[in-house]
C-alpha cells in the first residue's frame, strides 16, 4: 500500500481499508473512485497490475 501511496502525484492511494468480516480490500484512488477486491487477489497483484 505504501508504493501506491507515493508512486505518482496525481494518481496515488487516497484511502484504503480493511474489512475483516468479509476479508475485502477497499481502495480509493482521486482520478477513478474506488475499488473493492478480495485480500487474496489484492496480495497476488504486482505493480504492473495497477500502473
Amino acid at each position: 500500500m505504501r508504493y501506491l501511496r507515493e508512486v505518482d502525484p496525481n494518481i496515488y492511494l487516497r484511502m484504503a481499508s480493511i474489512n475483516l468480516f468479509n476479508g475485502l480490500i477497499s481502495l480509493t484512488f482521486p482520478c477513478d473512485g474506488s475499488h473493492y477486491m478480495p485480500h487474496g487477489e489484492f496480495l497476488l497483484k504486482d505493480r504492473s497490475f495497477w500502473f
